[in-house]
């Protein structure tokens, strides 16, 4: 967005007081304004900064209709995301016997019915709502990567998510820059992997 900022990284993980004292809430990743203020949740940040900077583009289109489109697929994508995150985590920090499988297949329902959403109604060869890269196509790319990440065989049926849908396409931008480098996340969530293995032995 053309904004300068300070990067810190801390793990959610260990040390937990660390990052409980920017937000108790143990949610990330979170922005802290100027004024101390502390932002949450990915797709509510940018627009925020923007308002705060209203020198900065929209990320969402000009057009009324292709806005209520676009955010329809950013509620799809963050949707899909938390499933995710509920099923890696069922498997890295549950111990099997305490496992529920009826909560578990409920859950990997709703993550195979909201990628069966996104297949549905992303466009493959464009930007969500036509125009230039918005926040739809980034929550749609990140949440698609991450779960692709995770769960390869339920994503992977699916060739535009796996090998991309050509230039321009969101298929091709699930592996993009939009998503940070692609090495560099998956060794962050191995880290985290392995530190989750590491707290429940």
């Amino acid at each position: 967005m053309g904004l300068e900022f300070e990067h810190r990284p801390i793990s959610l993980f260990r040390p937990i007081p660390a990052f409980s004292a920017i937000n108790p809430l143990l949610k990330a990743p979170i922005v802290t304004t100027h004024d101390g203020v502390v932002l949450m949740e990915s797709s509510d940040i940018p627009g925020a900064l923007a308002a705060l900077h209203p020198e900065l583009p929209s990320l969402w289109p000009a057009d009324a209709a292709k806005r209520v489109a676009a955010a329809s697929l950013t509620g799809i994508a963050l949707t899909v995301g938390e499933k995710a995150v509920l099923l890696f985590y069922e498997g890295a920090l549950r111990p099997p016997e305490a496992q529920y499988g009826p909560w578990r297949e409920r859950v990997a329902d709703q993550f195979d019915q909201g990628l069966g959403l996104l297949e549905a109604g992303v466009p493959s060869e464009r930007w969500i709502g036509g125009g230039a890269l918005g926040q739809a196509d980034i929550d749609v790319a990140c949440m698609v990567a991450f779960a692709r990440m995770k769960f390869p065989d339920r994503v992977g049926a699916a060739a535009r998510w796996r090998d991309g849908a050509g230039e321009g396409g969101v298929g091709t931008r699930a592996t993009s820059p939009a998503c940070g480098r692609r090495d560099a996340v998956r060794q962050r969530h191995a880290r985290i992997e392995r530190r989750a293995r590491r707290i429940r032995l």
